[in-house]
């Protein structure tokens, strides 16, 4: 099963009607508001309004990602979806 499906010069899908929720962490998305990445890129793929969230980079490079308006954040779906490099 895929998350992510698509490629080079096709649209990429996310998140397709028979994903398999074992692949995603369960938090309290009411106290959770930083995510250390460990990597000096990333990419999110899951839909949130613009504004809410951002990366923010710290020692050595490695990014955070920030929730800063977590009501509206979380509103358009309950996954996050980032992928790092």
């Amino acid at each position: 099963q895929k998350i992510l499906s698509g490629g080079f010069l096709k649209s990429t899908k996310v998140m397709q009607d028979t994903f398999n929720k074992d692949y995603f962490l369960q938090i309290d998305v009411r106290e959770v508001t930083e995510i250390p990445l460990y990597a000096p890129k990333a990419k999110i793929w899951s839909t949130h309004p613009e504004g809410t969230y951002e990366f923010v980079k710290g020692a050595n490079d490695n990014l955070t990602f920030q929730i800063t308006d977590t009501q509206r954040f979380w509103s358009l779906t309950k996954y996050l979806i980032i992928e790092v490099n």
